[in-house]
């Protein structure tokens, strides 16, 4: 029991090819469970400990980042499933021997398996996208780091899509739209897009890694999956960090009390959006 996990929590550093499953057990601050706090951490603490299943999203959003970052694992653990009304006693049959043959595989329905293979296209098509991902570097490496806390070292873990060996952090996003004025935007900050590059880039910092500039490879998950680099601006970042850092603190009281508390327990004042009261002040104008 206890003695697994302990050898299997990683030392500080950076880790190349560790399985996914072994990053997501390691204790930390992640970029993900500080977004958690946001709400409180009550509802952070409840998500740690009760991880879901991954949702279908999820599952397409990991196969797109194997196609694009990693082609060969993309080929070896993805396989497309079979066409067909699956209430075809062939096409019931066919599907049981598929998954049957490979226990191992991840089997996506050949719609899923088509949009990985376009957006992966469409991204290595991009000629700025396809200079990010041909640079030499490092895929999804796990970092363990420390940082200073106000009682002592923080551990944080983060794991990044590429980081180049000329110092460049890459990220890729799947969305539904990526245009800087659609809702990329907000996406970048209910996803926290912005905080975990200052994460992933203040833990490199850490691990003796200079990185010169985050970036985010956007591709749209329709048709025609069009694709656009990003980098965050200097507001942004900066925002970015203030709430990281504000939020780091939360986790380091949380973690040394044991106490993951959710909303204050004092009566508060509540205001209706301004733009609703902007429209009832126009209306009784």
């Amino acid at each position: 029991g206890e003695t697994m996990t302990e050898a299997e929590t990683l030392e500080p550093g950076i880790h190349p090819d560790q399985p996914m499953d072994t990053y997501l057990g390691q204790p930390g601050a992640s970029s993900s469970r500080l977004r958690l706090l946001r709400r409180s951490p009550a509802h952070c603490r409840y998500a740690m400990d009760n991880p879901r299943p991954p949702t279908p999203a999820m599952i397409l959003g990991s196969a797109t980042d194997a196609a694009i970052l990693e082609p060969d694992v993309f080929t070896a653990r993805y396989l497309r499933g079979i066409d067909g009304d699956g209430r075809t006693k062939a096409v019931r049959e066919a599907r049981e021997a598929l998954a049957a043959e490979n226990p191992e595989a991840t089997i996506l329905s050949p719609s899923d398996y088509d949009a990985c293979l376009a957006m992966r296209d469409a991204v290595w098509a991009h000629p700025g996208a396809r200079k990010l991902l041909q640079a030499p570097g490092i895929v999804q490496p796990s970092l363990v780091w420390e940082e200073e806390g106000d009682d002592g070292p923080i551990r944080c873990i983060g794991r990044p899509d590429r980081v180049t060996d000329s110092g460049l952090l890459v990220d890729l996003k799947t969305t539904a739209d990526a245009s800087p004025h659609g809702s990329f935007p907000r996406s970048m900050y209910e996803y926290g897009y912005v905080m975990q590059g200052v994460h992933y880039w203040t833990g490199l910092s850490r691990l003796g890694r200079e990185i010169r500039a985050g970036l985010i490879i956007a591709v749209e998950s329709s048709p025609p999956h069009a694709v656009v680099v990003y980098q965050p601006d200097t507001a942004s970042g900066v925002a970015a960090e203030a709430e990281r850092d504000s939020l780091l603190r939360v986790w380091e009281r949380c973690i040394r009390t044991g106490h993951w508390p959710a909303y204050p327990d004092i009566i508060q004042s509540i205001s209706l959006p301004a733009w609703a009261v902007r429209q009832i002040e126009e209306r009784a104008a």
